[in-house]
């Protein structure tokens, strides 16, 4: 884990990443254990299959949502709709103000 997060600091910082992290630890202690604890290296290809027979939620979980986004955009495609970056950035900022305020009210309802 130490190792890893030397090289990729997302992986002590953020708690989505843990299960990634954990799941990529245990292949290089598998590694380890069958080259007698000499020096091992995983390739990207090796950790992506990897993760795939590992299922850690947030790799089940990011999967899930690139497909929705994918339908989604096939969709909008096939009906004519189109959008720009700038236009998804300010309908994301929209609805984040909207739901900061929703759960400021509710937090001050109940308190």
């Amino acid at each position: 884990m130490a190792q890893l997060a030397v090289t990729n600091p997302q992986f002590l910082n953020s708690a989505r990443a843990r299960p990634v992290a954990a799941s990529i630890g245990a292949l290089l202690m598998q590694k380890m254990a069958k080259s007698n604890g000499k020096p091992v290296t995983i390739a990207r290809e090796e950790a992506i299959d990897w993760l795939f027979k590992d299922k850690p939620p947030i790799l089940v979980n990011t999967v899930e949502i690139k497909i929705r986004e994918l339908v989604v955009k096939h969709e909008a495609k096939k009906h004519g709709v189109s959008y720009t970056p700038e236009e998804v950035a300010a309908k994301t900022a929209e609805s984040m103000a909207m739901a900061r305020q929703s759960l400021h009210m509710a937090s001050t309802m109940s308190g």
